[in-house]
This record gives structure tokens, sequence and C-alpha cells, in this order.
């Protein structure tokens, strides 16, 4: 279970909940960036075509970061936070923190939502940290330009990926 918080990262947080409501995730999507202790990207769909039809509507901007990163290990285990590369540059790929980490100094690493309940946790202890970082940083995780081409059919040979197969909202009790 993913709790949303609008006021942590307005933007990030309706692009989450659009791609949620607009299907984004029905078209199965990897958890390709698993880095044991560190943290798990996710966020191009299955369906090439469904990634750049996404892709198309260009980047969010940032949002003011709340984060208090002069104590150190500010971005918490169980934050989301979308990934970026740059000042306004944060699209559909976003990640989960494994553990405390030292992120959160960059205004495009600002978490919209966090994991909730122990259940919600002990999912993401179990996902699968086999294949590591990205190969750009010394890892056998698959390689994201193979993905936005070939999307899932490019997975194929990595056969112990964990998917997001769906996502929905709710609302919580007792919310207005």
């Amino acid at each position: 279970t993913i709790r949303v918080h609008r006021n942590w990262s307005p933007h990030g947080a309706e692009r989450f909940l659009d791609m949620v409501t607009g299907g984004f995730f029905s078209s199965k999507v990897a958890l390709f960036r698993a880095v044991r202790g560190f943290l798990c990207q996710t966020g191009i769909a299955g369906d090439p075509s469904m990634h750049e039809a996404w892709r198309s509507k260009g980047t969010i901007p940032d949002d003011a970061q709340w984060l208090d990163v002069s104590a150190g290990h500010a971005m918490k285990r169980g934050y989301i936070s979308f990934a970026g590369g740059g000042p306004n540059s944060r699209g559909l790929e976003f990640f989960f923190a494994f553990r405390d980490l030292n992120l959160g100094g960059s205004s495009w690493e600002v978490p919209f939502a966090t994991l909730v309940g122990q259940s919600s946790f002990e999912t993401m202890d179990h996902w699968y940290t086999g294949y590591g970082d990205i190969p750009a940083f010394g890892g056998h995780a698959p390689d994201q330009t193979e993905m936005y081409s070939h999307g899932n059919t490019y997975l194929a040979d990595f056969h112990e990926l964990d998917y997001i197969l769906s996502c929905e909202t709710y609302a919580e009790a007792g919310a207005a």
C-alpha cells in the first residue's frame, strides 16, 4: 500500500496519480533497478507504445524540497520519489528507498509518497535485487534504452524481475 502525500510534492503526486488512473501500470511495469540496501527504480511501461504516449506528456516541474538534509539520511526507508537528472527533469521513472538514504539534496528528489503497513515493507524487502544497478553504474540490471524500445519483450531473459501488474486508488477511511 502506498500513501500519496499531495502536500509533499504536488506535481509528483499528481503525475503518479495520473499514471495510476490512466492505466500506466496495467502494462506490467518492471522493478528493473533494485540495488540491495539502496533503492528500487521503476516506471518504464512494459508496452513501448504506451511508454512513448506517456513520455510525450513531458516532464513535470520540480516541487519545493521539504526534506531536512542537514541531518543526513533524509530520504527515509519506504519513501517514494521520482527520479530525475537535473532541474525539472522528472518524467515517469520513480524509486522506492530500501533504507534511509543521503538523497533529497536535489530539487528533483522530492518524495511524493510512502509505503504504509508492515506487509508493504515486507513485500519491498522481497523484491529481487540480484541484477543490481544499471549497466552505467556497473550492474547487470536491464538497460533502460532497450526497455524504452522493446518493453517487456526485451526483459524475457531477466527471469527474476518483479513487476507492478496493476495499481488503483482508494480513499482512506475518514479522508475528506
